[in-house]
């Protein structure tokens, strides 16, 4: 029985969601049904004194982006045990280039 899952990818930088798809697309080609939806970024301004003492209009500013890809497949549960693995190794093993993802999976809810 195939459903439906979503899979969000959060990372600090552009670069890594492009990287991400290039290195996995192969793993998406084998589904039946595939589609991305890129999200819009997050960001947020933080306004930070440079001296806490005197030199009140001294202000440095910083910003943080969040990029968001969202991934819609649907596949077999077994498969998605299969993917969720080969996600792991890419994150967490020797692989450090796709260290800053983070990934949500979810299964849409059946109607």
């Amino acid at each position: 029985m195939n459903i439906n899952y979503q899979i969000k990818i959060y990372t600090f930088y552009k670069i890594y969601i492009n990287r991400f798809l290039k290195n996995n697309l192969k793993y998406f080609n084998k589904v039946k049904y595939f589609k991305l939806i890129k999200l819009p970024k997050n960001e947020k301004k933080f306004t930070v004194l440079r001296s806490p003492h005197i030199n009140k209009k001294s202000k440095e500013q910083f910003s943080l982006k969040i990029y968001k890809l969202k991934i819609i497949i649907k596949l077999t549960r077994l498969y998605l045990v299969k993917l969720i693995n080969v996600f792991k190794l890419l994150n967490i093993g020797r692989n450090k280039k796709f260290l800053p993802l983070k990934l949500n999976i979810l299964q849409e809810s059946i109607i």
